[in-house]
């Protein structure tokens, strides 16, 4: 599934030069999720790093970071070096 009207750049945030990650959804209000989704982001982190380090594909796969035709070759390398480096 793709849309791009679901995805916005915010460039220069603060410039913290740290990244960022926003959740967010469409519905007028929210749903409630980011509290608990920010409460519990480090095991989120760590269970994301885990679907990536434990598939058994060599460079990365839909089935954990993404087709490498549209991601790169060493996505999942790359995916593996950013989770790591976030959840210190």
């Amino acid at each position: 599934f793709r849309d791009d009207q679901m995805m916005e750049v915010v460039p220069d945030i603060m410039d913290t030069f740290d990244p960022t990650v926003f959740i967010f959804d469409r519905y007028p209000g929210g749903v409630g999720f980011s509290p608990q989704l920010f409460e519990m982001h480090s095991e989120l982190l760590k269970k994301a790093r885990d679907v990536i380090a434990f598939c058994s594909c060599q460079e990365g796969c839909p089935s954990c970071v993404g087709p490498v035709n549209e991601v790169g070759r060493r996505s999942r390398e790359v995916a593996l070096k950013i989770l790591e480096a976030a959840s210190v």
